[in-house]
């Protein structure tokens, strides 16, 4: 009896004892998060998010539409050259139109001076023009900013100021023409931009706001000796504002043979 009643009290505290741990196990196993097996895990690391909407690409504008601004704008200066070149010709040429191209010893003194004035000025225009362009746009290339043009880098007022000190004070230099000496300034000038400038390892902006000092300077320089010296200074105020009436026909050659070299130079190897 004693065994049974002992035996009996111990199976009633076991089973008192699994009572009170399965409350506990089922609370944690409500309170821990569910393990997921590892294929499960890469399945939904795997899993890829929904894909946005696509986006209709934007039309891009054709050749046409970004170059049709640019030929109506030519056109346009194309037929303002023409008209004005007309209407120039029928105010000042009495002669036929065929009689403008013939040799210039073939005509009177009168007709000669009409045909240098129409057509030699005409033709060193055109040839100036296109020649200061292709100059700005290979000065452009060199220093690699699209802002470089003879005015901001005091190029031009470089060769001016050159220009009026060699007609004021040494004019034995221009013997052989203005061609060199402008030439010499316009170096003296654009060195002395890329002195200031080459501090900062030539920076565009650096560059271009030295060039800017630089053309104020010459300018106020050149400005102060046409003060002082006004009446022989007059024809270089006049080359300097781009006078190009021509007397002869040799501006105009040199011109056109220096368009035909520059061409031949700047055409891609």
């Amino acid at each position: 009896m004693t065994i049974n009643t002992a035996a009996q009290t111990h199976h009633s505290h076991t089973n008192n004892t699994t009572d009170y741990v399965k409350p506990m196990t089922s609370l944690a196993a409500s309170q821990s998060p569910t393990l997921k097996t590892p294929s499960e895990q890469h399945s939904k690391l795997m899993q890829k998010p929904p894909n946005p909407a696509p986006k209709l690409p934007r039309k891009l504008p054709s050749v046409f539409e970004d170059t049709w601004r640019i030929w109506a704008v030519m056109i346009i200066l194309v037929v303002l050259s023409v008209w004005s070149t007309w209407a120039l010709i029928a105010q000042e040429w009495t002669r036929p139109i065929s009689d403008l191209f013939i040799p210039s010893s073939q005509l009177d003194i009168i007709s000669l001076a009409t045909q240098l004035h129409i057509v030699a000025t005409s033709i060193v225009a055109l040839l100036a023009g296109g020649l200061l362009g292709v100059v700005s746009i290979l000065l452009q290339q060199l220093v690699k900013n699209p802002l470089a043009s003879d005015t901001t880098l005091g190029v031009g007022v470089g060769a001016q100021l050159a220009m009026l000190i060699v007609t004021l004070f040494l004019p034995s230099l221009a013997i052989y023409g203005g061609l060199y000496v402008s030439f010499v300034g316009a170096l003296i000038s654009m060195g002395l931009v890329f002195a200031l400038s080459a501090p900062s390892r030539f920076n565009p902006l650096i560059l271009i706001l030295a060039g800017l000092v630089v053309n104020i300077l010459l300018a106020a320089v050149a400005n102060v000796l046409v003060l002082f010296f006004a009446e022989r200074s007059n024809g270089m105020l006049s080359w300097a504002a781009g006078f190009l009436a021509q007397n002869s026909w040799h501006t105009s050659t040199m011109l056109a043979i220096t368009a035909v070299v520059m061409a031949v130079v700047c055409l891609p190897c």
